[in-house]
């Protein structure tokens, strides 16, 4: 399964920067910037059972810069983890209006023995391999009665706002959707499979990669750049489909062992050798 989007670009003029700030009142011990922050949205009527570390906030003056939503959550997750939190449940976010070109979040911090329990996505990282609890779904019965277990991929990502004066920054994010994978209750605890599916989740971030590369292959005008934001997106989505196919196709959904293991020796170097960007694409 695979979901690709891409959001509107809209043009704005801006100045200046936003603010951050934090309100610590159990700081715990800081955590690695690789460690795994769960974001729990505005929506999520959930407080997390663990410890209230603090608050953290962005704001801005009305006309600012470098504040979109991707390039505010990064240093508040920051933040975070150097208080010792891995849980950043948003309380308010506001949208850009007439009265502000930036994003405004404000978020509390927890700290928790298990972030794993309240994930409904997972970001592909290096540092963390996908367990049968992250499989949160439904098995789907009338739609894959022959699957033991179904993951869900997506590939995509966000912009920030563009003016005439400032060049694009694209977010691209390879994520793992918790509740629209699933696994069968008597294929819980089969190994072999879940690295199965940890290579489907592998696969996806080596197109991830791959679009990376494509949205900075050539410098294109404004007016043009959606055009070809589109044209990349639908070359990926066409390449992965055919890649993943493949992948069941040769390892007979992971029940072929030795090309299995293969497969999994290919994507491996794949991914060595074509190593991450930064997150932030500027044009």
């Amino acid at each position: 399964m695979y979901k690709i989007y891409i959001l509107t670009l809209i043009t704005l003029c801006s100045s200046c920067a936003p603010k951050l700030g934090s309100k610590i009142i159990s700081k715990q011990e800081p955590l690695p910037e690789y460690a795994e922050i769960v974001i729990l949205n505005e929506s999520v009527n959930i407080i997390p059972e663990g410890i209230k570390v603090g608050e953290v906030s962005s704001t801005d003056n009305g006309f600012s810069v470098n504040c979109s939503y991707d390039e505010i959550i990064e240093p508040l997750k920051n933040i975070a983890l150097q208080n010792g939190a891995n849980i950043l449940k948003i309380t308010r976010l506001k949208n850009p209006d007439l009265m502000s070109t930036c994003v405004k979040i404000y978020a509390d911090i927890y700290r928790v023995d298990n972030p794993q329990l309240y994930e409904s996505e997972i970001i592909w990282s290096p540092y963390r391999k996908l367990t049968w609890d992250d499989f949160k779904g439904k098995p789907k019965d009338d739609e894959f009665k022959d699957f033991a277990a179904v993951s869900n991929c997506n590939i995509g990502f966000r912009s920030n706002r563009v003016t005439l004066l400032k060049s694009a920054k694209f977010y691209v994010e390879n994520k793992f959707d918790c509740y629209n994978s699933w696994v069968k209750p008597e294929a819980l605890g089969d190994d072999s499979l879940l690295k199965h599916e940890q290579g489907h989740f592998d696969i996806a971030e080596i197109f991830k990669r791959k679009l990376e590369s494509k949205l900075t292959s050539e410098k294109v005008s404004l007016t043009k750049f959606e055009a070809f934001a589109q044209k990349a997106l639908d070359q990926i989505h066409e390449e992965f489909l055919k890649e993943q196919e493949l992948y069941d196709l040769e390892t007979n959904y992971g029940l072929d062992k030795a090309n299995q293991e293969k497969w999994e020796a290919k994507i491996e170097t794949t991914l060595r050798k074509n190593p991450r960007q930064l997150r932030v694409i500027a044009f």
